[in-house]
């Protein structure tokens, strides 16, 4: 097989690594931070846009700036289960 195919296989092809599904997961998180507090369409996709073409450009030592952002997501969603929990007073 080809030597550039096989990059490109090994590039874009097979499943998602642990590390690969958590980058996707902070950018989920990061679009839904940008919703809930009314950032702009410009900001959102600056963000995206240059971790991005560091990821797709293997950039060494990159850190995607929407690390951490899958954190905001799980919160959102601890925050809204209290909210629909009984209230532990009314038995």
């Amino acid at each position: 097989m080809d030597t550039k195919l096989k990059d490109a296989l090994r590039s874009y092809g097979g499943p998602l690594t642990p590390e690969q599904l958590q980058v996707l997961r902070d950018m989920q998180g990061w679009i839904e931070y940008c919703i809930s507090n009314g950032l702009s369409l410009k900001s959102a996709l600056g963000v995206l846009a240059h971790d991005v073409n560091g990821l797709v450009a293997e950039v060494p030592f990159l850190k995607p700036k929407v690390t951490g952002y899958a954190k905001y997501r799980t919160e959102i969603e601890d925050l809204s289960d209290l909210a629909n929990d009984p209230n532990p007073n009314d038995e």
